[in-house]
């Protein structure tokens, strides 16, 4: 009925389309993916705290892709099975008042430019994990190269190219996996 998933960074949830159950992120910070038959990733959403995930799958008799939930951060989420129906529709009535908080990666990928798809992606976990201070926004979690470069959709070695042209303009820093922003204005401006 009930099951509680610990996803360490790095791990992934698969959810297949014959999935009923009602997914609610208690904490964390995590990726939907959509990843097809032929071996193609496409990152949908960025989640955190209090995402509800349900219905993923549009109705169709055939589906060439299934959906991995991958953590970015240690992340903890509530599974509900798809037959407890009552405890679902009190959820259901409860999510369209609870603030959601996820934002759609379709925002990153209309970029044409790989720099500034990473740029996007910074300004995003700023949105959801950033903290302020005076001179800097710190970014709260820890996130590889290799994480950022599945995400936008590139090389690892395209993202540290980046990052580091990023660093030598002193817009931002990078030390234990942890980004600064110093500048904002100027990283928009980008």
């Amino acid at each position: 009925m009930y099951n509680m998933y610990k996803l360490n960074p790095g791990d992934s949830l698969v959810i297949y389309p014959k999935d009923s159950n009602t997914y609610i992120v208690i904490q964390g910070l995590l990726v939907i993916n959509q990843e097809f038959s032929n071996g193609k990733k496409f990152s949908r959403y960025m989640i955190n705290n209090g995402y509800f995930i349900q219905k993923l799958f549009k109705y169709q008799k055939f589906y060439n892709y299934f959906y991995t939930i991958d953590a970015i951060n240690m992340s903890y989420i509530l599974t509900i099975s798809g037959d407890s129906k009552s405890f679902n529709e009190r959820l259901i009535s409860l999510e369209g008042n609870h603030c959601i908080h996820s934002r759609n990666m379709l925002d990153i990928h209309i970029h044409k430019n790989t720099q500034n798809k990473v740029i996007h992606l910074l300004l995003m976990l700023s949105e959801l994990t950033g903290q302020s201070s005076s001179n800097y926004i710190l970014l709260n979690t820890k996130i590889s190269f290799s994480t950022i470069a599945i995400i936008v959709g590139t090389s690892r070695n395209t993202v540290s190219r980046i990052i580091n042209q990023l660093k030598r303009e002193k817009l931002l820093m990078y030390q234990n996996k942890r980004f600064i922003i110093y500048n904002l204005a100027k990283l928009l401006s980008r």
